[in-house]
């Protein structure tokens, strides 16, 4: 596919063009671009189809100008987990509202020695269980030490977390070496 027809169809089917590098480190050498921005991995499959192009992630630092393209082709959306985010960090699904109280809430009141700190406490807990509750199926909430942190989509072509962006989009491989 010819540069120019590239920038056309990120344009027409409404992508984002990206431009992209091959140093790890973000530095800009053997600049190509690519397209990240589909809804689903079935969009970005019938975009690569049609047009010969492979389907692959993309990593980008805050403070970056350029996408690192890191080779990985990409055969699923990226699943998010609480390992993403490390130690006590949680993620819950709408399947979770039913034993929320239970396993989050019920055992933990015993510990506090006063009102104050079970007001707070449970407070929280219920700001995170109406969260849950308020979730789609492809919807996540994750905790922090038990708190709300943040409400994220499990499954997606893209995230970002930590200064780290990640997309999964499409680039031309065909003239390569």
């Amino acid at each position: 596919m010819k540069q120019f027809d590239f920038i056309d169809l990120a344009a027409q089917g409404g992508f984002e063009l990206i431009e992209t590098t091959s140093e790890r480190s973000g530095y800009p050498l053997d600049l190509k671009k690519a397209i990240i921005g589909f809804e689903s991995m079935e969009e970005a499959r019938e975009y690569a189809e049609q047009h010969d192009l492979s389907i692959e992630i993309f990593h980008k630092r805050d403070g970056w100008n350029v996408w690192y393209r890191t080779g990985n082709r990409a055969y699923d959306p990226f699943t998010r987990t609480a390992e993403d985010y490390g130690d006590d960090y949680n993620l819950f699904t709408a399947d979770d509202a039913a034993d929320y109280y239970e396993n989050e809430v019920q055992e933990i009141i015993s510990d506090f020695d006063n009102f104050e700190d079970v007001e707070k406490f449970l407070k929280e807990r219920r700001e995170v269980y109406d969260a849950i509750c308020a979730l789609n199926d492809n919807e996540a909430v994750v905790t922090y030490q038990g708190r709300l942190y943040e409400e994220i989509k499990r499954h997606s072509m893209g995230y970002y977390f930590d200064t780290h962006s990640y997309a999964i989009g499409l680039i031309d491989r065909n003239n390569e070496d």
